[in-house]
């Protein structure tokens, strides 16, 4: 099993429920997997955070909007201080940004610069 969190800078319900995925349109029609749909009633735009832990370190992530183009997101744990900044993309076909920084260990940024590391 692997525990996670879910947050939203909006109120949201969520529920397990049938997935939509199919065979892609074979005999066996729908494949009934479950999966987790989170909804945020009518909101026009939600920012969403999620951490995985399947490590059980005891995980957190909290979601700071800084702005309605910018979050941060904070993830704390067992030995772990994580900050992730997001910021949103210029243009509807852009790449966002996402920098995340762990003092004494990574310094990342995902954005449109940014290649796979050379082998």
């Amino acid at each position: 099993m692997c525990e996670f969190q879910l947050v939203a800078d909006v109120a949201i319900t969520s529920q397990i429920g049938e997935s939509t995925a199919n065979n892609h349109g074979g005999k066996a029609g729908r494949l009934h997997w479950q999966q987790l749909q989170a909804t945020a009633g009518q909101a026009t735009a939600v920012r969403y955070g999620c951490v995985l832990d399947p490590w059980h370190k005891n995980v957190k992530v909290v979601l700071t909007p800084d702005g309605p183009d910018q979050a941060t997101l904070t993830v704390a744990g067992s030995n772990i201080a994580d900050t992730w900044q997001w910021q949103a993309a210029a243009g509807k076909f852009a790449a966002a940004t996402l920098h995340g920084k762990r003092n004494g260990g990574f310094d990342v940024t995902v954005d449109t610069k940014a290649q796979a590391p050379a082998p």
